[in-house]
């Protein structure tokens, strides 16, 4: 057997073997599931387990999952390997508590009738009984057909682990009440002494008493596994052949899956759009399509833009006289009414850090002179907005901000990978900064460039001249107030 996976785990056992858990294994042509243990000691088989290795690898049943045989004593591999055949749909625990199957009752019938056909065979085989029937243990193939896996093997580890030998004794009949119970409720058979059984199933009488008298107290009044299956054959009964039942029970895994696969569409079709939402607030439309795509958004010059920067008046003595709540409110209230203003020009929010607000136009989507038109109707619309904002623990106060914005070339590109940004590059950026800072409360400064591009192409935009202003390290700028708009008849 060559392992494909194995899991190691240090014990402090004093036992010949102790149990560290499952793996995957070929071996020949077979895909095998490996029950694996730390084998501490030398293990020697006597005759009678030889006996029950023989017997348990001639079993051959459709409900008996196929021993396939055991490895131990190796000097090189501290483990002792039990292996049976591999079943791709898993065990039948996997299925009954995984919420996004629902099992029709032909399913449940299915299941019922494949475990009491592969108990009956095994309470009549030399092997004689399970030793440790429960849902984990009832493997589901590709056709949907239950069989059932380790079975006998436990006499032999209990020993080897000097734990208590399972004998055939009627009590071995006792744990199919937990797997009925199990498939029936859809709920879990351990814990519970006496499981509590669904109100919704009070109509399968037959199936409750069947399910009472396997954990009657008294084991002489436990059906055998033959009345067990005369009951469940009974209760079980399906119209049709073997061949129909299989196709029956295909078919509605089928209509599961279909629709399973439809609701798991449509989850994740909401949540591409809500990551898709989240990805154009925080980058512009046209970077977030190409982000989205996997494609490397390449940096870019532009000829012409026009930037924007905000800054609210007062803000830290604001913030002091406020609790971490109010401040986060309000700003969250101001900054939500900013960007419903962008959302209605061809502009871009590029970033906030505090109560500072960047925007740009012009940039990623290049439109020729209109970014100067479209910056200065934003400005106006942040300071008439702000102009009726109540802060919301302060109604009789009124935010005013300093506004700057300036036209001209500039370099835009993302940086980062965890968490990329847009950013703006350039002396177009830095004078716009410079405008804002150097600007008055309530005011909208703008440089000559800005003012002359907007004369020139948008007559009905007012403006006043202010001066000159001499700023440090950039020299002397003409300046202008952005005033207003002229109504238009």
């Amino acid at each position: 057997a060559s392992l494909m996976s194995v899991k190691s785990v240090r014990t402090g056992s004093k036992s010949a073997v102790s149990t560290v858990g499952r793996a995957r294994a070929v071996v020949g042509s077979n895909h095998a599931c490996v029950r694996i243990f730390v084998q501490t000691s030398s293990v020697q088989l006597d005759d009678k387990d030889l006996r029950l290795l023989f017997h348990l690898q001639q079993l051959v049943h459709d409900n008996l999952n196929p021993f396939l045989g055991m490895c131990f004593n190796d000097p090189n591999e501290q483990h002792l390997m039990i292996l049976w055949k591999f079943c791709s749909r898993g065990s039948l625990q996997e299925l009954i508590h995984n919420e996004d199957i629902r099992l029709e009752e032909s399913f449940k019938n299915a299941f019922i009738r494949d475990i009491a056909r592969g108990l009956q065979f095994l309470h009549s085989s030399a092997i004689g009984f399970h030793g440790g029937l429960r849902t984990s243990r009832c493997l589901i193939d590709n056709h949907f057909v239950v069989k059932l896996t380790d079975f006998g093997i436990e006499p032999i580890i209990a020993r080897w682990k000097r734990a208590k030998y399972i004998t055939n004794r009627p009590e071995q009949h006792s744990p199919s009440h937990n797997v009925l119970r199990e498939i029936a409720n859809h709920s879990s058979g351990r814990r519970l002494f006496r499981p509590s059984i669904a109100h919704e199933h009070e109509n399968h009488r037959d199936l409750i008493v069947l399910m009472q008298s396997c954990w009657s107290e008294e084991p002489s009044a436990r059906p055998s596994l033959k009345q067990v299956r005369v009951v469940t054959k009974r209760l079980t009964k399906s119209r049709g052949g073997l061949v129909d039942q299989m196709m029956g029970v295909m078919d509605q895994y089928t209509n599961n899956l279909e629709k399973l696969i439809k609701d798991r569409t449509k989850q994740i079709e909401t949540t591409q759009k809500q990551a898709d939402k989240l990805l154009k607030q925080m980058l512009p439309a046209s970077i977030a399509a190409e982000l989205k795509m996997g494609r490397p958004v390449q940096p870019k010059s532009y000829e012409s833009a026009t930037v924007l920067f905000s800054d609210i008046v007062g803000f830290t003595s604001l913030c002091a006289d406020s609790s971490a709540m109010q401040v986060i409110n309000f700003v969250n209230g101001m900054f939500t009414g900013f960007d419903a203003i962008i959302a209605e020009h061809d502009a871009n929010k590029i970033e906030t850090i505090g109560d500072a607000y960047m925007i740009v136009s012009g940039v990623p989507n290049e439109n020729d002179t209109q970014h100067v038109m479209n910056i200065a109707c934003v400005a106006l619309a942040m300071r008439m907005y702000l102009f009726n904002y109540v802060i919301p623990h302060r109604h009789n106060q009124r935010l005013k901000c300093r506004i700057g914005v300036n036209t001209g070339p500039l370099a835009a590109g993302v940086v980062g990978r965890t968490a990329p940004k847009y950013c703006l590059f350039g002396d177009t950026v830095q004078i716009a900064a410079l405008m804002e800072n150097s600007g008055m409360p309530g005011k909208i400064q703008i440089t000559n460039a800005t003012y002359s591009l907007l004369e020139k192409n948008y007559p009905t935009i007012t403006c006043t001249f202010r001066g000159n202003i001499n700023i440090a390290g950039k020299g002397t700028f003409i300046t202008y107030w952005l005033d207003g708009k002229k109504k238009t008849t």
